[in-house]
């Protein structure tokens, strides 16, 4: 069984052929590690703010950096960071070349003095290593979503654990109620 991986992808140019293959790319990706990407896309900064307001859960984010508008991709990650508390991973992509990036993510980390650095990459697709930059950054995805998985399972056992220890000193049998019941009394 597969699990599903939800992903919010922004990006202006959904028609172009470039924007199907990194699609397919991801996919692809995620295919061969034994997930299923569910990906929506959107097209503009307006369309993600909506989204972002919705109840919809989201695994990552993907956008271009420089999108049709005023907005940029770090726009997007700004609003992905302050709507309904997402820590997830987000990627950005760009045309332009890598240092010419990093200056901007600097630049609009400084104006804005936000801490946005964790769970995020940057990533130029200029120098013809695209699949490379998208599979090492999936990989770092994956690698985050099983330590916190894991975290999860040893929570679940530890609570489990302690239920069992609740049961057995509140004498809770199927006869006289739940431990929670009792615990009251």
């Amino acid at each position: 069984m597969r699990q599903e991986i939800n992903i919010l992808w922004l990006e202006d140019d959904l028609l172009s052929d470039a924007h199907s293959n990194r699609k397919e790319l991801v996919e692809e990706i995620l295919g061969d590690k034994g997930y299923e990407a569910r990906i929506v896309e959107l097209r503009t900064f307006g369309e993600a703010k909506i989204e972002l307001d919705s109840i919809k859960r989201y695994d990552f984010f993907i956008s271009d950096f420089n999108l049709d508008s005023s907005e940029t991709g770090l726009n997007y990650l700004e609003e992905i960071r302050y709507k309904n508390g997402f820590k997830q991973f987000v990627i950005l992509y760009s045309n332009n070349d890598y240092n010419t990036i990093k200056s901007d993510v600097i630049n609009i980390l400084q104006q804005k003095n936000l801490d946005i650095f964790s769970n995020f990459t940057f990533f130029s697709i200029s120098d013809s290593l695209e699949e490379k930059h998208f599979e090492d950054a999936i990989d770092v995805i994956l690698c985050r979503w099983d330590e916190l998985n894991a975290i999860r399972g040893r929570f679940m056992c530890e609570n489990a654990e302690i239920e069992h220890l609740l049961r057995e000193k509140l004498e809770v049998t199927q006869e006289n109620g739940s431990y929670r019941e009792n615990f009251d009394r």
